[in-house]
């Protein structure tokens, strides 16, 4: 069963309880969804509400983005970032990322089939590489891969 919800700065999102279908059982793997970040206009409220909610905890990811890391149980289940003057006029929005095995190769095959590199592939030291990519339809996701 799934529910949505929204967080009080108006951010979209669903609470789903596992019955037959046990949800994503491939994670954090080439092809498969290995992270999100929500990119709020108040990360501090948006951390005050997710940490409100049962089992989730936070915590300051070092270095010299302000990057808040959410888990569940010891385990990292997401970021969050300050949405900041400097990046434009953003909406609230989440990013999810797939893993690939080279960023660079993934990125180059998104335009035949119809599709864009909306932000091109950089490096985030000793954290991986990423470019962002638009759909078709304007959908936009990231691809990922890690340094390690």
């Amino acid at each position: 069963m799934r529910r949505f919800f929204k967080t009080p700065k108006g951010a979209v999102f669903a609470l789903w309880r596992a019955k037959d279908h046990i949800g994503a059982r491939i994670k954090g793997e080439t092809g498969a969804v290995i992270w999100n970040v929500l990119m709020a206009n108040s990360a501090a409220e948006a951390t005050e509400f997710y940490t409100g909610l049962r089992g989730i905890t936070s915590s300051k990811m070092p270095g010299p983005i302000d990057y808040t890391m959410l888990d569940v149980g010891g385990e990292d289940l997401a970021g969050m970032m300050q949405i900041t003057d400097d990046m434009g006029p953003v909406p609230l929005h989440r990013m999810v990322y797939y893993g690939v095995d080279d960023v660079d190769a993934a990125a180059t095959k998104v335009e035949s089939p119809g599709g864009s590199v909306e932000v091109p592939s950089a490096d985030i030291p000793e954290i991986g590489r990423f470019a962002g990519l638009k759909d078709p339809q304007g959908a936009m996701l990231f691809i990922f891969k890690s340094a390690n």
